[in-house]
Order: structure tokens, then C-alpha cells, then sequence
């Protein structure tokens, strides 16, 4: 939705979540600083990409992992033992979201 009303040049509410796609689009942004969450309600999973990794929580299985984004875009190698330093910040902010979102 921002990136829609960015488009037709109309202010986004402070409420929105998101921002805008247009910088990447233009190239003015390389998207280096933006954090995706996504979330399987169902499943009780939450996903967050950052700086090139991508961290999966099961809350219902209790596990998680940890996956170089554009290394391993198929999610083979789990580096949740060998990367522990990446996995706690991508906890942090898993943890933020949670917390901000009231979920488990």
C-alpha cells in the first residue's frame, strides 16, 4: 500500500505499516537498511529478512533457523551453530516484532 500511494503522490498514514517500493525502483535505495517480516498464522511461524539473512522461528515446534539469503536461496544449509553472532541480532529482531505485534 505505501508504495501505491507514493505512486499517486498521496501521503502515507503514520499508522501504516511499511514503506514504499519506490526507491528500490528508482534506484535511489539499495534496500540494505529495510527488514521484511512475514508471518504463517496457522503455522505459529514467523520469518525475518535482513542484511542478507533470513531467520525462521517455529513457535509451535520451537525451533529456528538461519539461512544466507542470496547464497542459499533454497534453504539447504540451517548456519543457526556456525553463525550465532548473525542468528542474535536476527533474534532481536524477531523479538521486536513479536513484542510489537502482541503474538506468542
Amino acid at each position: 500500500m505505501p508504495t501505491i500511494l507514493d505512486i499517486a503522490a498521496i501521503t502515507v498514514p503514520s499508522e501504516v505499516e511499511g514503506k514504499s517500493l519506490m526507491p528500490l525502483v528508482l534506484g535511489t535505495e539499495d534496500g540494505t537498511d529495510r527488514v521484511v517480516y512475514g508471518q504463517v498464522h496457522d503455522d505459529g511461524m514467523v520469518a525475518v529478512v535482513a542484511k542478507g539473512w533470513k531467520y525462521i522461528a517455529d513457535f509451535e515446534k520451537g525451533w529456528r533457523k538461519l539461512y544466507d539469503f542470496f547464497g542459499d536461496p533454497t534453504e539447504q544449509a540451517d548456519l543457526m551453530d556456525s553463525r550465532g553472532d548473525v542468528a542474535a541480532q536476527m533474534e532481536q529482531l524477531l523479538q521486536k516484532y513479536v513484542t510489537d505485534h502482541d503474538l506468542k
